[in-house]
């Protein structure tokens, strides 16, 4: 069976990888007995050891109302989170005794407001306005993986010195100048920006676009929130942006991340093109070795392409899923998407190269049909002769 009979196949793995994205830790989260299919992961499986799923379901705590219903729907998970106050008033407003949803209590007797949740990726989310400016980060600006807040300065610095009547009522009029000033010098402003309150501000690191946004401290360090306009869960429950950014990550975790991902695609993919085969009632075993051997090259050339890429490039690992609704898509990265085209060319320059030879073989033996059947016609021919110079000698004698 060639190659082009295998396409369907691919595709589907394709698929498969997509869907998947870059997230080998299971999607669902059992906290108390409940299974939750929305937990906060941050990046890639790289780094999946230290960026623990959460508890946050965000559809569920987007409102006072919406997080007492839940609550006290499953006051078993609850207990785990929130004083035992809370938890038997969720109780009571869910049976109807109260009218008004209770404000979420912490253990501890902390008492906190419920925001806005968090965004399609699992990262916080603003307040309109609050955002003064965004960088996107691709994966070839090593300055943001080695220092991200040091390359951040640099770039806030440039742009502001670039069109400072822009930036006035953002920024101080004070970090203005200093930028100017800073940047005709050939340097930058050493230090965050300060807000036009005279507030420093800090960098906030998007959990699934890798943009860095400027913020002030106070938008962006609101504790008394769930689900957290700002870091009040996000920095709880899922770590800040320096366990995700300026740590390189260990190239043992890589190679197994990575080789643990691709067995999987890997055995599907082998699984799938040998039912195909068995199907087409191929009998060649050679057909099925091959197909193993193009399966295992591909595997191979995968997660060294996708390694080696992670490895020099950190942020060209994948991000996490955005999520709709209930159902979500890997984004996958570029170390993810480059590794899987690397993997369907080695599948398919080794099924051609089978195909070819096969081609070729078949050339050799028609080939050589032809060469016997050629000299058969010359030996038959050179007998006739003969046999006819023997009869017309006979016919002379006589």
């Amino acid at each position: 069976m060639s190659f082009r009979g295998l396409w369907s196949v691919v595709i589907a793995l394709f698929a498969v990888q997509l869907a998947t994205g870059q997230n080998s830790p299971q999607s669902t989260l059992n906290v108390g007995g409940v299974v939750f299919s929305r937990p906060l992961v941050l990046r890639s499986d790289f780094v999946a050891s230290d960026v623990l799923r959460r508890f946050m379901v965000r559809s569920k705590f987007s409102s006072p109302e919406r997080m007492a219903r839940y609550i006290g729907t499953h006051p078993g998970v609850g207990m785990n989170w929130f004083g035992l106050d809370y938890v038997k008033d969720c109780m009571r407003y869910v049976k109807g005794e109260l009218l008004v949803a209770p404000s979420p209590k912490l253990k501890g007797g902390r008492i906190l407001e419920v925001a806005e949740g968090f965004d399609r990726f699992g990262g916080s989310r603003f307040p309109n306005g609050s955002v003064i400016m965004t960088k996107k980060v691709h994966f070839w600006e090593r300055e943001f993986e080695i220092n991200y807040r040091q390359a951040m300065q640099k770039w806030v610095s440039k742009e502001v010195a670039h069109n400072p009547e822009y930036y006035r009522g953002r920024y101080s009029n004070e970090y203005i100048e200093k930028c100017v000033s800073s940047v005709k010098n050939g340097g930058y402003v050493r230090t965050n920006p300060i807000d036009v309150n005279g507030v420093m501000c800090e960098f906030h690191h998007c959990v699934g676009t890798k943009k860095i946004e400027v913020l002030s401290y106070k938008d962006h360090r609101m504790r008394d929130t769930i689900s957290s306009k700002g870091h009040g869960s996000g920095s709880k429950f899922a770590g800040g942006g320096d366990m995700t950014w300026q740590q390189k990550p260990n190239i043992g975790k890589v190679w197994s991340a990575s080789a643990a991902r691709w067995v999987s695609a890997a055995g599907i993919d082998l699984v799938l093109s040998s039912a195909a085969l068995i199907a087409a009632e191929t009998r060649d075993k050679n057909d099925y070795i091959v197909n193993a051997g193009s399966v295992a090259a591909a595997y191979l050339s995968a997660t060294i392409t996708e390694s080696v890429m992670v490895n020099a490039f950190s942020l060209s690992a994948g991000t996490t899923p955005a999520w709709f609704g209930s159902f979500f898509v890997g984004i996958g990265g570029v170390a993810s998407w480059l590794a899987s085209g690397v993997y369907f060319v080695v599948r398919s320059a080794v099924m051609y190269g089978w195909s070819e030879y096969q081609r070729e073989q078949a050339r050799r033996v028609e080939n050589a049909c032809r060469l016997s059947e050629q000299r058969m016609r010359q030996l038959v021919f050179a007998e006739a002769i003969q046999d006819n110079s023997d009869k017309l000698m006979c016919l002379i004698r006589r």
